[in-house]
């Protein structure tokens, strides 16, 4: 039997998401009773000498292919839009200097703008203070913010969430809904300029077919042709959500029913260009569920999680990583083939991939960052080594990275407490050091 997962049949008012971690049914996010005090300046910066190896095997230090390198890295805790609340990093910006989520407030949970020299910024509600939003994607210079937002106080039929699009001139428009305005929709992903957003959206009113629950598919909207419905994988009667678009908009991911027998429900993560909607399978026989999570910046790299078979009765889920020369590729967990991951970012060039795993260090998730080179290693591991002091802090999801791979932003736990709050840090390679001057030239000869 295949199993039902969260962008599936909903009969509720609101978007079938709204998700605060950005985390994928079944994954592991920590979450504990109580929330500790958060300081919103709190920044821890290390560096350390490591060894980059250039291929798999080990050569003496000093062969052409070892390169001394040496890897920084920093923690900033974000903190939140109320003392003391919980707060989710969900998307970073190109050059790592803009972070979007949301956060509690006295009365809400919503949107957010996160800078280094401003903090954090709430983006508000349509509906009221009172009431929802959340940020789940921004362009590449941080000028364009797209999520999902409560758009009704108080209906008879309750409230409605819909998609929304902000800029720091206009602020936070709607962008409606497929089905009208009584009709949920919300933005998941919008393009480097801003003028893509891809999302879901209810497809047809409720209240015409509320006695077998309405349907929402993945959109596309831009500013010329607004919102427009990518369909699904099984025709009409069947759900789907776009996760991402790339940086010109021409690719959109995500994830879609594939069969629409409400006793036999799949998920499949799609890619969609203008020639349409291609499967992109999972790796779980004969079926399974996968997802797609992100895009990298021309749209040849695809992100998320998959099903996997450990044995003809047993399937575990796993980030994936999809490339058109190989496919879907096993990203594994950092507790092996049994453990769960999920892939939720990508680097612009699609080499490095983040999200987060089951871990042997903890009850909670943790945290990783993968290369081709070095597999799936535990991002809390990578800072600590890196010479950042992580003492009282886990870093539970990787949520999000920057198109230059320097900036990965996600959630972590206290020691005494997991509710969640949100992180940047910066890790990567430090320039190399100049080479040494030349030395002097010798002395001129004395005459004889």
């Amino acid at each position: 039997m295949g199993r039902s997962i969260s962008l599936l049949r909903h009969h509720r008012r609101r978007a079938p998401y709204p998700r605060p971690a950005r985390l994928v049914a079944g994954a592991k996010p920590g979450l504990c009773s109580a929330h500790p005090p958060i300081t919103a300046d709190r920044r821890r910066v290390g560096t350390i000498a490591v060894l980059a190896l250039a291929s798999t095997a080990l050569v003496p230090i000093g062969a052409s292919s070892v390169l001394a390198q040496s890897f920084t890295g920093t923690f900033t805790d974000l903190g939140s839009l109320t003392s003391g609340g919980a707060s989710s990093a969900t998307a970073i910006n190109s050059d790592g200097t803009v972070v979007v989520g949301s956060s509690q407030t006295s009365s809400a949970s919503h949107a957010f703008l996160w800078t280094q020299a401003a903090g954090m910024l709430d983006l508000g509600s349509l509906a009221g203070d009172s009431k929802f939003s959340a940020a789940y994607g921004v362009n590449s210079d941080g000028s364009v913010v797209v999520g999902s937002t409560d758009v009704r106080a108080d209906i008879a039929a309750g409230t409605v969430s819909h998609a929304f699009r902000w800029t720091s001139a206009n602020g936070m428009a709607d962008l409606g809904s497929i089905a009208g305005s009584f009709g949920f929709s919300g933005a998941n992903g919008v393009n480097a300029d801003g003028s893509v957003v891809v999302g879901f959206s209810e497809v047809r009113n409720s209240a015409e077919v509320n006695a077998v629950g309405g349907f929402s598919h993945a959109f596309r909207w831009t500013q010329t042709g607004h919102m427009v419905d990518l369909g699904t994988l099984a025709g009409s009667f069947a759900n789907s959500s776009a996760q991402a678009v790339n940086d010109d908009g021409s690719v959109v991911v995500g994830a879609s029913e594939i069969r629409s027998d409400s006793a036999n429900i799949y998920s499949h993560a799609f890619r969609w260009t203008q020639a349409g909607m291609v499967d992109l399978g999972s790796l779980a026989t004969p079926l399974g569920n996968s997802s797609a999570r992100a895009v990298n910046s021309d749209g040849s790299v695809v992100v998320g999680n998959t099903d996997v078979s450990l044995d003809s009765e047993t399937t575990a889920t796993h980030a994936f990583r999809w490339t058109q020369a190989d496919g879907m590729a096993d990203l594994g967990s950092l507790v092996g083939a049994s453990g769960f991951s999920t892939g939720l970012g990508v680097s612009g060039d699609g080499t490095i991939v983040v999200g987060n795993s089951d871990s042997s260090q903890s009850s909670v998730s943790h945290a990783f960052r993968w290369t081709k080179a070095s597999g799936m290693q535990d991002l809390n591991t990578l800072l600590t080594n890196a010479g950042v002091d992580m003492t009282g802090i886990t870093l539970t999801s990787a949520n999000a990275i920057s198109r230059n791979g320097q900036f990965i932003a996600g959630n972590w736990c206290s020691l005494s407490s997991c509710s969640d709050p949100s992180f940047v840090v910066r890790y990567g390679a430090s320039p190399p050091p100049p080479p040494p001057p030349p030395p002097p030239p010798p002395p001129p000869a004395r005459a004889p």
